[in-house]
């Protein structure tokens, strides 16, 4: 699952991740009204191998709320490096 900002995130971006998008579900941070409970419902249900958020949109204080040792999920996010979105994802699994 991805937190996307209001622009969905390009192929290329994705791709450069090795994020394969025909297996990725695309939330647009703008159709959230509780972030905390969409984060927290998506690391405990089994559903999703990784949730990846994209620059700036959960905070140090969600992150740490989230008890992300406690579930199977991984947590990936995008930050920026020099102005530029850019992917801190080493590589995953598709």
């Amino acid at each position: 699952m991805l937190i996307a900002p209001e622009n969905i995130p390009n192929k290329a971006v994705l791709d450069s991740c090795s994020i394969d998008s025909s297996k990725l579900l695309v939330i647009k941070q703008k159709h959230i009204s509780n972030l905390q409970y969409v984060l927290n419902a998506a690391s405990s249900n089994g559903n999703f191998a990784a949730i990846i958020t994209w620059t700036n949109i959960a905070t140090a204080a969600q992150l740490d709320d989230m008890k992300l040792n406690l579930v199977d999920t991984e947590l990936f996010c995008f930050s920026k490096v020099q102005g530029k979105d850019m992917c801190t994802i080493g590589s995953m699994i598709s």
